[in-house]
């Protein structure tokens, strides 16, 4: 079957794209388990890194001058060959001379007798004319003719030259026998097989030296990673310890250095101190709380008691009295707001979860926010479907309540605040938006943190005094959620409180380890 070579270009770039596609897939996942599997800053990656670099400088230093001394051993010894043999020719033909043998055939005589198939000996005169070389199977021409052209009859010592990609020891010396010159002694020696051996071994060399390199760095980063083992385990113990059990706390860590172990120690010294330091402040936090909450209870009830009972006062003093009243009730919220505060902080107060409702739950705090406010503000509930979720019900329906109560102060009279419910995967949403004043960027990342104000000068005014959204941070967070904002200015805000919706597997579990133990199930 013919295909139109059009149609092959077609089909050669759909492959090229998908290939280029599969490349691209395949470049992301590297770089996202580059980025979830290697921190730069992280100790493990510093001490990896720094030791495997010193061990690979180390190594490539170590194989670097193994390679340069075998070399300097190898070409030395055919250097020193070379030289004694050309030092030694002399005293050979006043040997042969003596023979009744002129100097002429003893200088050939010698020359053939000290040639060797890879060493080659040749007489040249000032003029560069060969007058005498080696009779045997190898006889480097070019290279007499250069070395003579360039060298001249000078003699040097034994010395590597490369003549045409080939490798040569040459020696070369004046040839004086009975105190005549008769001319310029070369000694040629072909080195380019052991050169070639050489260099293949030194190959093989750099390729070991690269694998024991990333052998090397594995073993480290493995040893590296072992070592700091105690480190992470102290940080996960750490990650989740209760505030209530402090003092109680040990680290217990298996096969330790015994820096980690003194660390440890000094963690364990720690913790029993903050320890006693949040009894203390836990201590004072209830006192103060309870001295003040009952002198305030008092005083709040005879001005509620004289505002009833007194008919004879005068408009600015019933006035007075109001004011007095309301600043009596809102010290009094506000000391009970740290006081749960305190308590859900430290886990004082556990929370007591059970199966919730949220529509039910939603429902009544949206109800009780319209009755006890005193704004005319419309509050809109939206919920498609129920919703449960495993919490504690009081502290969901304070923290919903505060969120509530926020939306309506921070809102204008002509607006309306919406509270929507929705359910995400295994997840509960809860979103109570209002059209209010907002919260600029720059303050959002702090808006929970405890006393935080946006507005300093409103506080009063709307009875704010950066404890409620604190709270609701750690109640939401004691139930295993979470609570964000997203708010523009004058635009109004949205507070969303996620938290894991309870399933049927949840159910199924919880009521076979209550017959167990024997107990009758009270989770529905």
């Amino acid at each position: 079957m013919l295909v139109p070579r059009g149609s092959r270009v077609v089909f050669t770039s759909i492959g090229f794209t998908r290939f280029s596609m599969r490349l691209i897939k395949v470049v992301a996942s590297a770089k996202r388990w580059v980025r979830s599997n290697i921190d730069p800053e992280s100790l493990q990656f510093r001490l990896t890194i720094g030791v495997t670099l010193i061990a690979i400088l180390g190594a490539a230093a170590v194989s670097g001058w193994v390679s340069w001394r075998t070399q300097q051993i190898l070409i030395g010894s055919h250097k020193q060959t070379t030289s004694e043999l050309v030092y030694q020719i002399p005293q050979d033909v006043e040997a042969y001379s003596y023979r009744d043998m002129n100097i002429a055939t003893a200088v050939e005589r010698v020359v053939n007798v000290r040639s060797r198939p890879d060493l080659s000996l040749a007489l040249v005169n000032p003029a560069g004319q060969v007058l005498v070389h080696s009779d045997n199977e190898w006889y480097p021409t070019d290279v007499i003719q250069t070395l003579a052209l360039e060298k001249g009859m000078m003699p040097s010592r034994a010395a590597m030259v490369v003549i045409n990609g080939r490798n040569y020891v040459v020696c070369i010396r004046q040839l004086v026998v009975r105190g005549q010159a008769l001319g310029g002694l070369y000694a040629v020696l072909d080195i380019t097989d052991d050169q070639v051996m050489f260099e293949q071994l030194m190959r093989t060399l750099v390729i070991a030296t690269v694998l024991v390199m990333v052998v090397m760095a594995v073993v480290i980063a493995a040893y590296v990673r072992r070592s700091l083992h105690p480190l992470r385990q102290m940080s996960q113990m750490t990650a989740n310890l209760p505030l209530n059990e402090l003092a109680h706390y040990q680290f217990e860590l298996d096969h330790a250095p015994t820096e980690v172990k003194q660390l440890a120690a000094t963690c364990d010294n720690v913790l029993v101190r903050l320890a006693s330091a949040l009894k203390r402040q836990q201590q004072f936090v209830q006192d103060i709380s309870h001295e003040l909450r009952t002198p305030l209870s008092i005083v709040s009830g005879y001005l509620q008691s004289l505002l009833r009972r007194s008919k004879s006062l005068t408009e600015p003093q019933r006035e007075a009295l109001e004011t007095a009243a309301s600043e009596a009730d809102h010290t009094i919220h506000l000391l009970q707001n740290l006081l749960d505060l305190e308590r859900a902080g430290s886990g004082t107060a556990p929370f007591t979860r059970s199966r919730v409702i949220v529509n039910a739950l939603v429902d009544d705090v949206v109800r009780m926010a319209i009755i006890s406010s005193y704004r005319d503000i419309e509050i809109d509930l939206k919920c498609d479907h129920p919703i449960e979720v495993w919490g504690d019900e009081d502290r969901l329906r304070q923290a919903l309540a505060q969120l509530v109560d926020n939306a309506i102060k921070y809102s204008d009279d002509d607006q309306h605040v919406t509270v929507r419910l929705d359910q995400r995967d295994s997840c509960a949403i809860i979103q109570v938006c209002d059209r209010g004043v907002g919260i600029p960027l720059q303050h959002q990342s702090r808006i929970f943190d405890q006393c935080y104000r946006v507005d300093n000068s409103r506080s009063r005014s709307t009875g704010g005094c950066g404890i409620g959204l604190s709270l609701v941070k750690v109640l939401v967070e004691g139930m295993g959620g979470t609570v964000t904002v997203r708010s523009k200015p004058n635009e109004g805000s949205i507070f969303t409180v996620t938290l894991p919706t309870l399933s049927n597997n949840y159910y199924e579990h919880t009521n076979r380890n209550r017959r167990r133990r024997g107990k009758a199930s009270s989770v529905y």
